[in-house]
């Protein structure tokens, strides 16, 4: 997608009459950091709609009205960091819910859809002439400012003046951020990281126990140790390892993931298999501290920050998911041997 930033220099109408903020962002709660990115960036030129409570602190009743009420109506500009789990948590569920009411009702020329996937995914309903970044290695976060600032002209909003002490105030939020980081990381990082490693190993036994209670042809084996944990179901494994051999957090500690088409277990386990099980896929979440998050998980790949919880509950899901894949194509295969050997 190419912007013409010189269209952003033209003249357009006030905000709207009822209009409570020019942009509302909404997020799956991994990508808080970078909506609060952009929260600062867009500030205070526009007027900008960010849940701090990263759509899972409100309760109630007011917590859904407010968020519908925002989505559906009050934000002139909806931009929505999109992932294929967007939808499907409480306050993006609300959040989609209003979107779509709004759509039905008023067009669609008020959504920016931001694709953080590497592939082309996007909700079946959204229609494909409408605006849409699919995000890459060659994206910066002023891009999609950009993308955001066009988009709010587009709808009447004019920005407001950014002041030398709006930058300042800007730059020394940033760099207070990073000095916390930096600090967090150094004095409390190796002992904190050990700490997460033993916290997201325990909620994987729990999720897995609540998972094999009652459905008995789903079963996930979790066998563990301080630095590994080894996550079997059907035929597949995930296993995960807490790599902190700098010791110092901010050099390289991580959990190393991988995938393997074959069970696979702790290094002292003995498995009798009559073909070695292939490594298909690996992904490493560093260990990272962000202010709004606390102690985090950040997907490499992606930048995508989880807490400890949510990255359990994903790699139980992959586990299950990894396990159901190969045992799928198992059955193709006999099902395509049945039927040549029917022919014969």
């Amino acid at each position: 997608m190419k912007i013409d930033t010189a269209d952003l220099n033209q003249q357009t109408r006030p905000m709207e009459a009822g209009s409570k903020y020019d942009v509302a962002i909404s997020f799956l709660y991994g990508d808080l950091a970078l909506a609060r990115k952009l929260y600062d960036a867009l500030t205070p030129q526009f007027s900008v709609f960010l849940s701090e409570e990263c759509q899972g602190e409100l309760g109630g009743r007011d917590g859904v009205d407010r968020f519908t009420a925002v989505f559906r109506s009050e934000a002139r500009v909806v931009v929505v960091l999109y992932r294929e789990a967007w939808g499907t948590t409480r306050w993006t569920r609300i959040e989609e819910t209003a979107i779509k009411d709004r759509w039905l009702n008023d067009g669609a020329d008020f959504l920016l859809f931001v694709n953080l996937e590497p592939s082309d995914a996007k909700p079946r309903w959204l229609p494909d002439t409408k605006l849409w970044m699919r995000i890459s290695s060659d994206w910066k976060v002023d891009d999609i400012v950009t993308a955001i600032t066009f988009k709010a002209r587009e709808a009447g909003v004019i920005p407001q003046r950014l002041t030398a002490r709006d930058l300042a105030v800007r730059e020394q939020r940033r760099i207070d951020d990073a000095r916390e980081r930096q600090t967090k990381l150094r004095s409390e990082g190796a002992t904190a990281g050990a700490a997460e490693v033993k916290a997201l190993f325990d909620s994987i036994e729990t999720i897995a126990g609540d998972v094999n209670t009652g459905t008995p042809g789903v079963q996930v084996s979790v066998k563990r140790r301080p630095d590994i944990c080894a996550l079997r179901q059907g035929r597949g494994s995930v296993v995960i390892a807490w790599n902190n051999r700098y010791g110092n957090t901010d050099l390289g500690a991580a959990l190393i993931v991988r995938e393997w088409d074959g069970p696979m277990g702790l290094p002292e386990e003995r498995l009798l298999t009559l073909h070695p099980p292939r490594n298909t896929k690996e992904i490493r979440f560093a260990f990272d501290y962000v202010s709004h998050l606390g102690w985090c998980w950040r997907d490499t790949a992606s930048d995508e920050y989880l807490i400890t919880q949510d990255l359990a509950d994903r790699l139980v899901r992959w586990a299950i998911e990894n396990g159901s894949r190969l045992d799928r194509k198992i059955n193709d295969v006999r099902r395509w041997v049945d039927d040549d050997n029917a022919f014969a």
